[in-house]
């Protein structure tokens, strides 16, 4: 009797440290959800909208609380997992750890910093697209509008190529005539002997392109 009774109590002493181990390991995972402050229902526009907010609250640069950088990988990492359909089933269906076993298959977490470049418009790190440089203008916002996203028109003067003449200034492309003195090339070269055996390049005037 006294080993039966034994047996239980081992058995019982078994289950509440499984218990307390799926509890400990439960406590270890972070809530995505809670940290971006959503419902598990949220859809694509509110998670994106409480990343706007809470990666301005947290940026390193805007708060020097020595807790911020933290908070702010933490809201990039739960940005990048929610706002993926894939990561997200996943996540929502296995937790972090199936998200690990997904990701030892190929997958790699990105710089917050990146992901906050990227929300904010900026062109993300390795990408081919030419650009020309930056155009500053000075404009006011509200905080709303930084916290949720706002797409507004701006008139911008600059330079453009003709349609009509590209750019030769030409009527007509039948007007467009090669200079006869320098080909095309808008100067005219020619060669001057400064001493015997030797020989220089120089550019004249006169040349029209």
């Amino acid at each position: 009797a006294m080993v039966r009774k034994l047996g239980r109590n081992g058995a019982a002493m078994a289950g509440l440290l499984l218990l307390c181990c799926m509890s400990m390991q439960a406590a270890a995972e972070k809530d995505l959800y809670k940290i971006l402050n959503v419902p598990r229902n949220a859809d694509e526009k509110a998670i994106k909208a409480a990343y706007r907010k809470l990666s301005l609250k947290y940026h390193p640069d805007k708060n020097k609380d020595p807790d911020a950088k933290e908070r702010f990988s933490e809201v990039a990492a739960a940005y990048e997992v929610l706002s993926d359909s894939e990561k997200r089933r996943i996540y929502d269906q296995q937790g972090e750890e199936g998200l690990k076993r997904h990701e030892q298959g190929g997958g790699q977490a990105h710089n917050p910093f990146d992901i906050f470049a990227q929300m904010f418009g900026h062109r993300s790190a390795g990408s081919e697209e030419q650009r020309g440089p930056d155009i500053n203008m000075e404009m006011e916002v509200s905080l709303k509008d930084l916290y949720l996203g706002k797409q507004t028109d701006i008139l911008l003067k600059k330079q453009i190529i003709c349609r009509q003449c590209g750019g030769s200034g030409a009527r007509s492309p039948e007007d467009v005539k090669r200079c006869s003195a320098c080909g095309g090339a808008g100067v005219r070269g020619g060669r001057e002997q400064i001493a015997p055996g030797f020989v220089q390049q120089k550019e004249t005037k006169g040349a029209k392109g």
